[in-house]
């Protein structure tokens, strides 16, 4: 009778713990990101009225010390812990269109006002530049066993390293089934015009083929990005987007004679 009572009292603690669980993941919200989130609509919306030089009633987002200053008006449009007295986003929300924010430009969504109005919540944390903050682990997504682990997860065949649990994760948000894995031709072909725009020389191409080890596609990438074929390439698409051939100047299009 004894044992009877404590499976029951075993078999409640664990509903309680896994309803507790459950409501954590559910109604629990990440915190809002910086540099993901946030600077993005920032940039869209914001900056150019208000940022760096030009800064519309004295009040900048270039800068978190610029952005919970005090305006013209003599009250900060920040106010961390409280976005409702926040000037930025009663402005934000106004229904007056001399009074809402963007001026004369679409309002922002829905989606966009409740991340602004979470990250104020949040303190208003702002991001240090991308190039300027450390690279740290990130904890890969593998499948966890079902009920939070009791029970082993399942074994996925394609997955071959930590790069693919994430693609893993993706495909199953987005209700995808993964390609089939191609054939070591059609890996050659993609991965040569990829990396050299060009197709791998004859003697590569078959050194790959007859290759029948584990690492016989990592050997071949390997070889690509050793030849000078590879820095050409990639140098040309750089200097493509930084508008070398028809610039004078890397920021500026000055005149110049040739």
């Amino acid at each position: 009778m004894k044992t009877i009572v404590r499976k029951k009292y075993w078999i409640i603690a664990a509903i309680i713990v896994i309803g507790i669980l459950s409501y954590s993941y559910i109604f629990t919200k990440p915190a809002i990101d910086y540099n993901t989130q946030v600077k993005p609509i920032l940039n869209k919306n914001c900056i150019t009225c208000h940022g760096g030089v030009k800064q519309k009633s004295g009040f900048s987002l270039l800068f978190r010390s610029e952005a919970l200053g005090k305006t013209e008006s003599g009250k900060p449009a920040i106010i961390p812990g409280d976005p409702e007295r926040s000037g930025m986003i009663k402005r934000l929300t106004a229904k007056d269109p001399e009074e809402r924010m963007p001026y004369k430009e679409e309002p922002l969504g829905e989606e966009e006002i409740s991340i602004l109005k979470q990250w104020i919540k949040e303190g208003a944390v702002w991001g240090d530049h991308w190039a300027y903050t450390p690279v740290k682990p990130v904890n890969v997504p593998k499948p966890k066993g079902a009920l939070w682990g009791l029970f082993p997860a399942k074994k996925i065949d394609w997955v071959k390293n930590d790069i693919d649990f994430f693609i893993y994760k993706k495909l199953e948000e987005e209700e995808l089934k993964p390609s089939p894995e191609a054939d070591k031709i059609t890996l050659l072909r993609r991965v040569s015009l990829d990396l050299l725009g060009l197709p791998a020389s004859k003697e590569l191409a078959d050194q790959y083929l007859r290759d029948t080890t584990t690492k016989a596609y990592e050997n071949l990438v390997d070889s690509l990005l050793s030849l000078p074929e590879y820095g050409e390439r990639w140098t040309s698409m750089w200097l493509d987007l930084a508008r070398y051939a028809d610039t004078k100047g890397y920021e500026r299009d000055d005149h110049r004679d040739v």
